[in-house]
């Protein structure tokens, strides 16, 4: 290209389509006009510093963040009082910086002030109130789907964010408390206190069995095993989205068949640009109706943050235990958040750096204990070994913007975990009735790096695009094993070796038009090469094709949005081996598919000035070659009993083979209403999970026509804020509701009392053990009051319903209600 044509493409992206670093979005067509009052106005230093600015539509966090780092100033503001996701409206040209200011936050309720040498404050104007709630979805600028980040409006597949910010304090103790009931199509099972795993119920259904979990990243660093994303403090994460289904597949690769969730951890400053750190700690008592007494929980959390929006340094630690809620159970938890941000002219670095330590103790099943005391000649059960678990994540991004025309991201990090006596079941028998079952210990590390590059083109006054190009790589050590024998083996037979590298490198490139800012077409195709699979799971070809539509009228706007994804699962994977406690893994062989999903989603988007947004999406999926731990008889043994009688007990080992294929079908919708100072959030979820097909030699219980296990049909929840002056006052509750899944008290006390031969527990002989499970509620709350500007009073309850079991299955044991009391001190 000449530099002629280069000047004169330039000038025209200028006016019609730029981008500011980092999180850029297109271009306003109209940049944001300064007053005259202002930019003629005499500001004091350092206001009157000159900045040149060019139209963007940007996040309003990314454009003041540059504005400060191109005055050179430090500039401070408090989050709650911003809509820092909103798409800024910059004003093009130099100026003063104060009147830049006065743009990019005319009609908010803050005002620049000068507090000392360099540093600028964006204090609250008088009746200030938080906004941020009020700000328009469509404008919400997002980094997941795509690979710079852009406005929410031109997205054609349905994406959610949960903020940190409303869940810090609240009733909201765990990440699957914030997710469930938030994110419509997705819920994770309330398992017991004990249990260290995350366990998915559904992804907009089933993509595999017990493992259906979406691909997880932190700061954009990939987790090795995304069922260890359990516990990350509210006061460190900035925000969650999260897409459901194949969709972002073409994007971020194969294992992103049920969808992706993508944490954002926080990166601004200290409020008042200098330093500040926030204690929360309560303290309370759990219900349960195993033990004679009340169970001690308690919770503590220090956030410490230094520096201002453009130069930021954080720090947040966490620990949390609870008691016995069965007889020698306890679980110990900590954690630890750094993150790191420095902006520049033309370049923003963020680091990340987290530790997450846990351990829970146990103990026999007082459910299953119950049975086998019942049976003569069964003795006392052995308790399980402690469980245990440490995961770390360590990387950094670095996103450059030479000019309008290009902005380049990378990231590079390494996530690991190392484990040890896990139990988790997904299997029809509890693993504690069989010792050989109860021991997984090892660990995995995971090294990525992502770059992308992202190519702005202005085709016209009214019509831009955007070219995209991503290059990934990663390597894979994992260490996982069990003391399960070999299917087919045999008692005694020792596990394989199961050290493994595995490595995966992909190609993305997807591209998008925009025209008037009304319609959007996108397309994404990804070839991806995994080695250390299975020969099957070698190469990988996923495609992305989407389209939508948003129009105005007046204070009401509507979106419709169709787009079509696939995806897939390689047949060896790290969450499988670990959740399964290597169940089958001598059994993986060329002939094991990897598994795959495809199909479209297509909804409508519905807003009312910035008060009220309904969306409804329905999709359409099917996924093949589903892999699933089926049940076989490898001989019998003798159990004798105290009058010397010989008993047979069932031996049950597992094999890993492919289902065939089933459709996940459904409806979405979710609600968000603002009136004032109350808010009101619903979503409810109706899926369907039906056996399609099975394949040729397939032996396990399902058939076709049949609903896929532990999927619920129905999943809901609904949250209710009020915020008046000093209080914050907070009602949520959830349901899932409709799913089948094995009776598993019945199932042990067939195998404790030996009264099924070996093959009675295989195939089509478990279907009589399947049970229809009916609906669970759980209901939470919190009350908090400021006595002061710097310290609040909490009171908050879960499970207020008390249910303690019936979720997953009928052996899940969890904690009852709970009723804690603690204070929040901002120093």
């Amino acid at each position: 290209m000449s530099s002629r044509r280069r000047r004169a493409t330039r000038a025209l992206l200028a006016t019609a389509a730029s981008v500011i670093v980092g999180k850029g979005a297109l271009a306003q067509a109209t940049p944001c006009p300064v007053l005259a009052r202002d930019s003629a106005r005499v500001w004091a230093a350092p206001l009157d510093r000159v900045v040149t600015l060019q139209a963007s539509g940007a996040s309003l966090r990314t454009a003041l963040d540059l504005v400060a780092a191109r005055a050179q100033v430090r500039l401070s503001y408090s989050s709650d009082l911003l809509p820092l996701d909103r798409e800024a409206c910059v004003p093009q040209g130099a100026m003063p910086l104060g009147a830049a200011l006065a743009a990019l936050l005319s009609g908010l309720p803050v005002t620049p002030t000068v507090s000392g040498g360099l540093q600028v404050v964006l204090a609250p104007a008088r009746g200030a109130v938080d906004v941020s709630e009020h700000t328009a979805t469509l404008d919400r600028v997002v980094v997941t789907g795509t690979a710079s980040g852009g406005a929410q409006r031109s997205l054609p597949y349905a994406i959610d964010v949960v903020q940190g910010r409303d869940q810090r304090g609240a009733a909201a103790p765990s990440l699957a408390t914030m997710l469930n009931g938030s994110i419509p199509g997705l819920w994770i099972w309330g398992d017991s206190p004990t249990t260290l795993l995350a366990r998915y119920g559904s992804v907009r259904g089933a993509s595999s069995f017990g493992v259906s979990a979406p691909k997880v990243f932190v700061d954009g660093i990939e987790l090795a095993n995304p069922l260890l994303l359990t516990r990350i403090s509210a006061d460190a994460i900035e925000r969650i989205e999260v897409i459901r289904g194949p969709q972002g597949a073409a994007l971020y690769g194969a294992d992103a068949i049920s969808g992706v969730v993508n944490v954002q951890l926080r990166h601004d400053g200290a409020s008042d640009g200098s330093r500040d750190a926030t204690l929360r700690s309560s303290a309370g008592a759990a219900q349960s109706d195993y033990v004679s007494s009340g169970v001690f929980t308690q919770e503590h959390t220090l956030a410490l943050r230094a520096g201002s929006a453009e130069r930021s340094l954080g720090a947040v630690l966490g620990m949390t235990t609870t008691g016995a809620v069965v007889p020698g159970g306890s679980t110990r938890q900590f954690s630890a958040d750094v993150s790191g941000r420095r902006v520049g002219r033309q370049t923003i670095a963020s680091g990340t750096a987290r530790m997450w330590v846990a351990q829970a103790d146990s103990p026999v099943n007082p459910l299953l204990a119950r049975i086998g005391a019942q049976v003569p000649g069964i003795g006392t059960f052995t308790p399980e070994p402690t469980q245990a678990v440490s995961q770390y994540t360590v990387g950094g991004t670095i996103t450059h913007s030479p000019d309008e025309v290009w902005t380049n991201t990378l990231t590079v990090g390494v996530d690991g975990y190392r484990l040890s006596g896990l139990a988790v079941d997904y299997v029809p028998v509890p693993s504690a009735l069989d010792s050989a079952m109860r021991s997984t210990r090892g660990g995995a590390d995971k090294g990525t790096i992502r770059a992308t590059a992202v190519r702005r083109y202005a085709l016209s006054e009214q019509a831009s695009a955007t070219l995209t190009l991503l290059a990934d790589a990663a390597m894979l050590r994992d260490g996982t094993s069990s003391t399960l024998p070999v299917s087919g083996a045999g008692p005694g037979t020792p596990p394989p070796e199961s050290v493994r590298w595995l490595s995966t490198g992909g190609l993305s490139v997807q591209g998008g038009v925009s025209l008037r800012e009304t319609f959007y077409l996108s397309a994404g195709l990804r070839g991806e090469r995994n080695d250390g699979f299975t020969d099957a799971s070698r190469f990988a070809l996923l495609p992305a094709l989407g389209a939508s539509v948003v129009k105005q009228v007046g204070d009401f706007t509507w979106k419709g949005r169709v787009a079509y994804g696939a995806g897939m699962r390689p047949a060896r994977t790290p969450v499988r081996e670990t959740a399964w406690r290597g169940a089958g893994f001598g059994t993986i062989g060329r002939d094991l598919l990897p598994e795959r999903q495809a199909g479209v989603e297509a909804g409508v988007d519905l807003f009312w000035k910035r008060a009220l947004s309904l969306q409804v999406t329905r999709f359409d999926q099917r996924a093949s070659s589903l892999i699933q731990q089926v049940p076989v008889a490898y001989g019998p043994a003798r159990i004798e009993t105290e009058g010397g009688e010989m008993r047979r007990a069932p031996r049950v080992g597992y094999v890993l083979t492919n289902l065939g294929a089933i459709t996940n079908r459904g409806w979405e919708f979710a609600l968000r209403q603002n009136v004032g100072t109350l808010s009101l959030t619903g979503t409810m979820s109706l899926v369907q999970s039906i056996v399609d097909q099975v394949a040729p030699r397939y032996a396990g219980d399902l058939r076709p026509g049949d609903r896929m296990l532990a999927v619920p049909a129905r999943m809901s929840g609904l949250t209710l804020t009020w915020l008046p002056r000093n209080w914050q006052m907070q009602v949520g509750a959830t349901q899932v509701a409709d799913w089948i899944n094995y009776d598993r008290l019945a199932l042990s006390s067939t195998w404790l009392r030996g009264g099924a031969p070996a093959d009675g527990l295989t195939g089509a002989a478990l279907r009589p053990y399947w049970l229809q499970y009916g609906a669970v509620t759980r209901v939470r709350a919190s009350v908090m009051r400021d006595l002061t500007s710097s310290l609040t009073l909490r009171l908050i309850g879960d499970n207020l319903l008390d249910r303690q079991r019936g979720e997953p299955d009928n052996v899940t044991i969890m904690s009852g209600r709970t009723f804690s009391f603690g204070i929040a001190a901002r120093f």
